[in-house]
């Protein structure tokens, strides 16, 4: 699972260095995984 994180934390990393976002809204059955929640903005 932690090699599942640091890929989403790098991938939203590239969203939002690309399209200067503020804000990024996670949604389906990633929105409920509190454990992506709470570990990815840490990385």
């Amino acid at each position: 699972m932690q090699s599942c994180e640091a890929r989403l934390a790098r991938a939203l990393t590239g969203v939002i260095n690309v399209l200067d976002t503020h804000v990024i809204v996670l949604g389906g059955g990633v929105s409920q995984l509190d454990r992506l929640l709470v570990n990815v903005p840490k990385l």
